[in-house]
């Protein structure tokens, strides 16, 4: 690719397009250098309010110091296959019931127009 019309992520290094607001490997932001480098980072046409007055604490906003556990659950490549191909075949057999279901009302509503 033309390494001018392309930006790479500061924090995983994928190239993406110039344009791209954020990263399509992690979801950094790929402006940082643009918003550093500005010096207005608020319009001037924004409303904004004036909290320098609130002097409100964020201490119960904390995150507890202790670990929290996580239960782990490991499973195998073919597992995994296994499962995501039943969730599929729900998902046709769904798609196919509905259509079905579509059709019959569609042939009752054309009966009772008749």
């Amino acid at each position: 690719m033309n390494t001018q019309l392309e930006t790479r992520c500061l924090a995983c290094g994928v190239l993406s397009v110039r344009e791209a607001r954020f990263c399509r490997q992690c979801g950094t932001s790929l402006r940082v250098d643009e918003l550093a480098s500005s010096t207005e980072l608020v319009s001037p046409d924004a409303v904004t309010v004036d909290l320098t007055a609130h002097q409100r604490s964020t201490e119960q906003f904390r995150l507890p110091t202790a670990p929290v556990a996580v239960a782990e659950t490991r499973i195998e490549s073919a597992d995994l296959d296994r499962h995501l191909a039943n969730v599929y075949r729900a998902q046709v057999i769904e798609r196919a019931q509905h259509k079905r279901r579509m059709a019959v009302a569609l042939l009752l509503a054309a009966v009772s127009i008749v």
